[in-house]
């Protein structure tokens, strides 16, 4: 339970930085800038995922490097993608298709109900697809399993 709580705490501190990045750069470029909404968002999704691969591999699951580097910035990529779906799909019905297009509510849906449903995605993507424990040796057996802070 420990290593669970760990690992649900170091996963919200990344996301938290990630998120600041995240909030900053949508508000800079989309009040700024006057880059358009859905834009502003992607651009400042792809910062964050940058921000939030760095912490998740070498913070939140740094114990689980079974996956090549490569492999998991590919799944990590993919899985924010579908992160920045959600996110990008809440913005959308609020501005678009509901009409709410002022500052507070393109941050209440693309920040706030967005980034809250994309993160519960993540976090189950990030722990049971992107970051895999490391493969087991064929003379192993799951009794002879010890992992230390493991669920």
């Amino acid at each position: 339970m420990r290593g669970v709580l760990r690992r649900l705490g170091s996963f919200t501190a990344v996301g938290t930085v990630a998120f600041v990045v995240d909030i900053m750069l949508f508000n800079i470029l989309s009040s700024g800038f006057g880059v358009a909404p859905i834009l502003s968002k992607i651009i400042s999704v792809a910062a964050a995922t940058g921000v939030s691969w760095l912490g998740s591999r070498y913070f939140t699951f740094r114990e689980l490097g079974g996956r090549s580097k490569r492999q998991e910035a590919v799944l990590f990529g993919l899985t924010n993608l579908v992160g920045l779906g959600i996110a990008a799909g809440c913005l959308f019905v609020s501005h678009y298709v509901l009409g709410l297009t002022s500052a507070f509510a393109d941050n209440l849906s693309g920040n706030v109900v967005g980034v809250l449903l994309g993160n519960l995605f993540r976090y189950f993507a990030y722990r049971f697809v992107v970051f895999q424990p490391p493969a087991r040796s064929s003379g192993q057996t799951s009794g002879d399993r010890t992992t230390v802070g493991s669920e």
